[in-house]
């Protein structure tokens, strides 16, 4: 998938903050995929969105924007739309561990919030169910103090707290839930950017 990475100022309560914008420019449509749980590598395109976090740094982003559909021109993504519920969720979830390990590096770049707007419901049904998958798994592993702990702790914050699935249009997004969003979850992030720090 090819995309265009962005810089965005954005007027907070706490003052301005820069947000990363990723859209595709080109038309993607996802295919049903089927789960299995080694599929947690990183897709081509988690790496490129990686790569485009490192390059924003000396921006100081604190937030990251998935923008599914392009302000002009034929730049999309969305799942198919034939696919049912169920297919929609295995897809997500293949997809998921590998994005998972691009937030993890996000948060030791200084981001905090990770949100993804103009999505199709299929999609947005689809990843949330994952996300509810994920966090059912990841409940029980967070005991303890050992790094698998430790990364269960980060992941099933990262999950809750920090990364949404929104069909919401990205100007709607950007005017009235983001500020106050942004300026809350920066208040909070001291502990959890240490741990994303700890866990490999």
């Amino acid at each position: 998938m090819t995309m265009d990475f962005d810089t965005l100022e954005i007027e907070t309560p706490g003052g301005p903050r820069t947000a990363l914008v990723i859209t595709p420019v080109e038309d993607v449509v996802v295919s049903p995929r089927r789960y299995s749980p080694d599929s947690a590598a990183m897709s081509e395109s988690d790496q490129r969105i990686l790569e485009g976090a490192r390059d924003a740094r000396s921006a100081s982003a604190s937030v990251c924007i998935f923008r599914a559909r392009a302000p002009v021109g034929g730049g999309a993504y969305r799942f198919e739309q034939t696919m049912s519920d169920a297919e929609a969720v295995s897809t997500a979830l293949t997809m998921l561990d590998g994005q998972l390990r691009v937030y993890r590096e996000m948060l030791r770049l200084g981001i905090c919030l990770f949100l993804h707007t103009d999505m199709d419901p299929v999609a947005v049904h689809g990843f949330r169910g994952a996300v509810d998958v994920r966090v059912e798994e990841l409940e029980p592993l967070t005991f303890g103090v050992g790094p698998d702990a430790k990364k269960a702790q980060l992941d099933l914050w990262l999950l809750r707290n920090l990364n949404f699935f929104f069909s919401l249009a990205f100007e709607k997004l950007i005017a009235t839930i983001l500020p106050d969003k942004l300026i809350l979850m920066e208040k909070r992030m001291e502990r959890i950017r240490r741990l994303a720090h700890e866990v490999e």
